[in-house]
C-alpha cells in the first residue's frame, strides 16, 4: 500500500487524474496524435481547453489560430456546447484535418476491400509502396484478424511503427566536449512574431513554444518603447510587447526543454533606452549570463557546451554604452566576434563558399531570411548546413516543409538544439571537396526523410 497526503483537494484531483489517464495511455495502443493530445492536456493540468488555451495548442502545432477561427472551430466540434474543446474533439479535429490529405485517402482507396486493408493486403501494401518485407504473422499483429479501416491505417501511418527514425538516436548521446562552433544549433528568427512579418503581432508565447521545442538561439528586436523597451518588427503594423514580459518567459523556460547553453541575439534599436536595455538584462536574467571575462575563448576557440550548461550567451552588434558591452559574448566590438550574421542573400552570393567550411569551425555563423519573405516563409537550410554554417533561423511558427527539415535534424539527441557536425566539418585537415559534396547529406538524411 502507499499512503499519500495532498496539500489541497486540487492538487488531489490533478493527482488521480494524470494517474488515471498514465494507465489508459499504457493499457491502450493510443495513436501518436492521441497522445500528444493527452500530454498537452496533462501539461495544462486540465481536462478542457478554453479559446485562449486552445489557440496555444494550436500555434504549437503549426497553425496560426485567431479568434475567428476557433469560433469556426467550437462551432463543428464543441459537440457539449459548453464553451470549450474536450480531449475526444481536439482529437477528432486533428485526425478529420489529417483525413483530408487526399493522397493518402486514395491510398487507402487503392488497397481496401469492402472497406478494410487485410493482413494479406497489408503484406503488399506494404512490399510495393513502402519497400518493405514483412511476414504474414508480423503483418497480422499490426492488422489484426479484422483489417484496417481508414481511420486504423491512418494511425498506423503516423505511428512509431511507421517510422524510419531509430529512436534510439533521438536519446542524448552526442559528445558535448567540443567548441560550440561544431555543432549545428536549432535557431528561430524574429522569434516574437506570430503570423506575417508586416502585420502579425509579438507575443512572449513565441518565445516559449520556441524554447520548449528545443530551440538554442533565439531572437529578440528591441526598440524605445514610450517608458520601457519594447519587442517589435521595428517600422511595420507588429503590436509590441514590453520587453521585460519577454525576458520573465525566457527565464522562465530557457531550460526546461535542453540545458545546453541558449543565445539570444539581440537587434538594438534603443536609441534612449540602452541603459533600461541592459539593467533588464542583467536582472532577470541574472546568474544564467556568460561572458568573455566568466567564460573565455581559450585557444582562439569557444567553450564547449558542457561548459556552458544552463549558460546564456548575448549577441549584439551594436553596443553603444559599456554597460551593455560588459555583459555581451559576441559583439562587433570584441576581435573576433566569434558570431557572425548574414542574410540567405549574402551567403548565397559569396563565390566561394568552401570558405565557410573552414572558418565555421572555430566562429559560429548564422543565416537568417531575406527581407521579402514577409508572409514569414523559410529558406532550404540543408544548403546552408551544408556549407558549415551552424545556425539557420527560420519562421519556426511557420509549418512549411523546410520548417520540418530544421525540425526533423533536431530530433537526434534528444531534441537538444545540439547536433555534432560532421567530423570533417570540425577537422580541416580532413576537409576535401569529395566530402564536402556528400558527406553532409549522409550524415542527417536519416532524420530528415521522417518529414
Amino acid at each position: 500500500y502507499l499512503n499519500l497526503i495532498f496539500k489541497s483537494l486540487i492538487d488531489q484531483a490533478i493527482f488521480f487524474l494524470g494517474t488515471v489517464e498514465l494507465i489508459n495511455i499504457l493499457r491502450a495502443e493510443l495513436s501518436i496524435v492521441e497522445i500528444f493530445v493527452r500530454k498537452f492536456f496533462l501539461s495544462k493540468n486540465k481536462i478542457s481547453l478554453f479559446a485562449k488555451d486552445m489557440a496555444i495548442f494550436l500555434n504549437s502545432i503549426g497553425i496560426n489560430a485567431n479568434t475567428n477561427y476557433i469560433r469556426t472551430l467550437q462551432t463543428k466540434y464543441d459537440s457539449n456546447k459548453n464553451v470549450c474543446f474536450e480531449q475526444d474533439e481536439v482529437i477528432k479535429l486533428i485526425k478529420d484535418a489529417r483525413s483530408d490529405l487526399g493522397l493518402l485517402k486514395q491510398l487507402f482507396t487503392n488497397y481496401a476491400q469492402e472497406g478494410k486493408i487485410t493482413d494479406q493486403i497489408f503484406q503488399i501494401f506494404l512490399k510495393n509502396e513502402q519497400k518493405e518485407n514483412l511476414s504474414i504473422d508480423i503483418a497480422r499483429t499490426i492488422t489484426g484478424i479484422y483489417g484496417l479501416d481508414e481511420i486504423d491505417f491512418m494511425d498506423f501511418l503516423s505511428s512509431y511503427a511507421n517510422s524510419v527514425i531509430d529512436y534510439t538516436k533521438n536519446e542524448f548521446y552526442q559528445d558535448m566536449n567540443h567548441p560550440i562552433s561544431c555543432y549545428f544549433i536549432s535557431s528561430s528568427h524574429n522569434t516574437y512574431i506570430a503570423g506575417h512579418q508586416l502585420y502579425g503581432k509579438a507575443s512572449t508565447e513565441m518565445y516559449k513554444i520556441a524554447l520548449l521545442s528545443g530551440c538554442r538561439c533565439i531572437e529578440i528586436d528591441v526598440w524605445d518603447g514610450p517608458d520601457a523597451p519594447i519587442v517589435t518588427h521595428g517600422r511595420t503594423a507588429v503590436k509590441p510587447v514590453l520587453l521585460s514580459d519577454v525576458l520573465m518567459i525566457i527565464s522562465e523556460y530557457a531550460f526546461t526543454k535542453s540545458k545546453l547553453p541558449l543565445i539570444i541575439s539581440i537587434e538594438n534599436h534603443c536609441e534612449k533606452q540602452e541603459y533600461q536595455l541592459a539593467k533588464l538584462l542583467s536582472d532577470i536574467l541574472e546568474g544564467s549570463i556568460a561572458t568573455r571575462q566568466t567564460h573565455p575563448p581559450l585557444n582562439n576557440l569557444l567553450p564547449t557546451p558542457k561548459e556552458l550548461i544552463e549558460k546564456i550567451l548575448l549577441k549584439s552588434s551594436i553596443s553603444k554604452s559599456d554597460v551593455l558591452t560588459n555583459i555581451l559574448y559576441f559583439t562587433n566590438s570584441f576581435k573576433p566576434s566569434f558570431l557572425i550574421s548574414l542574410s540567405e542573400n549574402k551567403i548565397e552570393s559569396l563565390a566561394n563558399k568552401t570558405c565557410l567550411v573552414n572558418n565555421s569551425q572555430i566562429e559560429l555563423f548564422r543565416v537568417y531570411p531575406k527581407g521579402s519573405r514577409v508572409s514569414s516563409g523559410n529558406f532550404n537550410p540543408i544548403k546552408f548546413w551544408q556549407n558549415g554554417i551552424q545556425i539557420a533561423a527560420l519562421n519556426i511558427h511557420t509549418s512549411d516543409v523546410y520548417a520540418w527539415i530544421h525540425d526533423s535534424l533536431f530530433t537526434a539527441n534528444g531534441g537538444s538544439g545540439y547536433v555534432l557536425k560532421p567530423r570533417y566539418m570540425r577537422n580541416q585537415s580532413e576537409f576535401n571537396e569529395t566530402t564536402y559534396s556528400i558527406d553532409l547529406w549522409s550524415s542527417i538524411s536519416n532524420n530528415i526523410k521522417s518529414n
